[in-house]
């Protein structure tokens, strides 16, 4: 298929390039014209320069004058041989108006070779500027030549480099089909193998090894604790509200709510909609988790700023499941801004105190049987001092859930804030 792909690539490319090279030799054609013209000017120019050389040449020569002479005396000679005076006088008449025609012919030469310089040096410098204009797109038609022929190859290199390229990864993808092919066997081998010995098991054995498999599995989970997230401010010293003081956008709650009335996370809406749009981060992490930690000016008692998280967790169990989670948490009720905790819409901790970021705190949750909880935590701002502490970590590897627990990744598509199984 690689070898396909490289035949029609270099199909495209020598398409594309056939038609730079009619539009090129186009615009070559036209100039070639162009210069035909100016060669057939250039050939009339000379022309006329011979001409005219040849021309004056003729009329100041002195053999021209002298043959002009000797045909006067000619005719005067044989006017001599007329013994009828009229005849005399008729050839006379005749003879003096030759004679002036002749003399009018001879002003005119020398009038004529005097201008003929001032015609020559002008032909010669039309020719010269035709020349000129020949040499010059003559050098343009090669230079136009030169170009076109310099894209031509760096377009067939880089044609040749993409097929080199192709192949490349044509060797590399045999090279791996043939290593899944001779390991296929391999595996098979070791999958038969295992199937083999199993079936020396007693169903009860069988059952075991399965829990203690799915318990492995439960583990690893563990140690990769998923969860959504945000922080906010509620109150802008220029502009007011945020959000015109709307709940949109804020869990359910108004931004002054969250920043002057002490609300706290278990009057959020419980539409998974509405969070949706309020907890739009995506976290991972290990058994500890530093999710937020800022310090920040204050401008009045009016602003606030929180570190929200929410966490699904599955208890697969017939039974209750606790969990105890471990945080450091900011707070400042003197404002109006508490911190507080929510397992399934219900409120399980909050803070009504004044506290910096090293406050320290833990809760107790039981998790329902058979059902997949939503767990959430706000930390709000801690005491002014010109500026003020926001911040939310988890410590002493609470994120390692106990046995039968694991966390859920459900959060996008999940319908209500508690799932049956």
């Amino acid at each position: 298929m690689l070898a396909v792909a490289a035949v029609i690539l270099a199909v495209a490319i020598s398409a594309n390039a056939d038609v730079r090279f009619r539009r090129t030799t186009a615009d070559l054609s036209s100039m070639q014209d162009s210069i035909d013209t100016l060669t057939e000017d250039i050939t009339n120019q000379a022309r006329t320069i011979g001409f005219v050389s040849t021309l004056a040449d003729t009329i100041g020569s002195s053999d021209y004058a002298s043959a002009i002479q000797d045909d006067v005396r000619f005719l005067i000679e044989r006017s001599l041989q007329f013994a009828d005076a009229n005849d005399l006088a008729a050839l006379t008449s005749t003879v003096t108006a030759a004679a002036s025609r002749a003399q009018d012919l001879n002003t005119r030469s020398v009038s004529f070779a005097a201008a003929l310089p001032a015609l020559q040096s002008t032909a010669r410098r039309s020719l010269s500027s035709a020349v000129a204009i020949f040499d010059t797109s003559y050098d343009g038609m090669l230079s136009t030549t030169d170009s076109l022929e310099t894209r031509f190859i760096s377009m067939f290199n880089e044609a040749d480099n993409l097929i080199n390229s192709l192949e490349s990864q044509q060797v590399a993808y045999n090279e791996t089909l043939k290593f899944l092919n001779e390991s296929n066997p391999k595996a098979q081998a070791q999958i038969d193998s295992i199937l083999l010995t199993t079936s020396n098991y007693d169903s009860d054995t069988l059952v075991a090894i399965t829990s203690n498999l799915n318990q492995y599995l439960r583990l690893d989970d563990r140690y990769y604790a998923r969860w959504w997230w945000r922080i906010f401010s509620t109150y802008s010293q220029n502009n007011g509200w945020f959000t015109d003081n709307n709940v949109h956008g804020y869990g359910g709650i108004a931004p002054s709510n969250w920043g002057d009335n002490s609300y706290r996370a278990y009057q959020m809406s419980q539409d998974m909609g509405v969070l949706r749009s309020f907890f739009t981060r995506r976290g991972s992490g290990g058994p500890n988790a530093n999710i937020w930690a800022e310090e920040w000016y204050y401008y009045s008692s009016t602003n606030s700023y929180h570190t929200a998280v929410l966490f699904r967790i599955k208890n697969d169990q017939s039974s209750v499941v606790q969990w105890r989670p471990y945080f450091y948490f900011s707070n400042y009720a003197s404002w109006g801004e508490v911190s507080s905790a929510s397992l399934n819409g219900v409120e399980v901790w909050s803070h009504t105190g004044n506290c910096n970021i090293n406050c320290a705190s833990s809760v107790l949750l039981n998790l329902p049987a058979n059902t997949v909880s939503t767990f959430i935590l706000i930390t709000a701002s801690g005491t002014p001092s010109n500026t003020r502490p926001n911040g939310m970590a988890f410590y002493n590897n609470c994120l390692n859930l106990p046995a039968g627990l694991t966390w859920e990744d459900d959060f996008s598509v999940a319908e209500g804030i508690m799932t049956p199984l």
